[in-house]
């Protein structure tokens, strides 16, 4: 038996070093993106907006009749009593609950609603549970708020909501260039989603059910930031940090190309050759 080699050493070598160099450089091409993300980046284009204090504010985009949502305030009203039988029993859990709905109040990222304005036909409740980890080395608590929650008619906020495009390259490419660095950095943005508010017009669609005690009635609140759990909060809060660099391109290339390349949500993976670049990278991050 023989077998016949269409390549020599040397050659299989040459492809191998190519390929390498290739995955290193690997960037991120832009896909073809389907009518509703043509959509809503348009949407979004036309719409945002900052306010007097620089803070991003966004419209929802519907993709559907807001008259396909039914009322959710049942289901929201029996999962919450759910939740608080759940708080009830570990003392622990309740407080970081509590802590956490209070600090979302204190910040502005939600507002109680008045009965006169908390009965609209159109409004959506979502519904809201912790995961709760106990020997969690970081955050114990992860508050998750449930958009895909199903009112009467079978349709979720979710199911109505655009989605928006990708517009981050994927993460396998960042990883690969954050190996190149001698000196790397991770960064993180504190609070992406609720640094953007959502237009006052569609908060409505984003209720929640709360009381601090049992003893106390239920009340209810609107969410005024984007809101994880939500379809389009990802691609909303992601584009706004693209928009960024609308403004500082010119004077902060350097910004432009993190934001470009090396960010993932709100992760950000960077580096430098030096320490003094190093230093100087890691400024203009915090400053943005």
């Amino acid at each position: 038996m023989h077998c016949n080699l269409s390549l020599s050493v040397e050659q299989q070598i040459q492809n191998d070093l190519r390929k390498f160099w290739e995955l290193e450089q690997t960037e991120c091409l832009p896909g073809i993106l389907s009518e509703e993300e043509i959509a809503y980046e348009n949407h979004f284009k036309k719409h945002f907006k900052r306010n007097d204090n620089g803070a991003f504010v966004v419209k929802l985009s519907l993709k559907m009749d807001i008259d396909k949502l039914g009322s959710s305030l049942y289901e929201a009203k029996k999962r919450l009593l759910d939740l608080e039988r759940r708080l009830n029993n570990n003392d622990a859990y309740e407080k970081l609950y509590s802590d956490f709905i209070d600090e979302y109040i204190q910040l502005g990222h939600m507002s109680k609603v008045s009965k006169s304005e908390s009965d609209t036909y159109s409004d959506y409740y979502m519904s809201h549970h912790g995961v709760y980890r106990e020997d969690a080395i970081t955050t114990s608590l992860k508050v998750i708020f449930d958009a895909s929650l199903p009112s009467c008619t079978g349709f979720s906020l979710n199911n109505i909501l655009m989605i928006g495009p990708t517009t981050q390259q994927d993460l396998f490419s960042i990883l690969v260039r954050f190996r190149q660095h001698s000196i790397v950095i991770a960064a993180d943005c504190t609070k992406m989603y609720r640094s953007v508010l959502v237009a006052p017009e569609d908060r409505h669609l984003q209720k929640i059910l709360w009381r601090f005690s049992d003893n106390e009635p239920i009340d209810t609140y609107q969410l005024n930031t984007l809101t994880y759990g939500t379809a389009p909060a990802s691609f909303l809060a992601i584009r706004c940090l693209f928009e960024i660099n609308n403004n500082v391109q010119t004077e902060y290339p350097d910004i432009v190309d993190i934001i470009k390349n090396d960010c993932y949500v709100d992760d950000s993976l960077i580096g430098a050759d030096s320490v003094r670049e190093a230093r100087r990278v890691t400024e203009l991050v915090l400053r943005y």
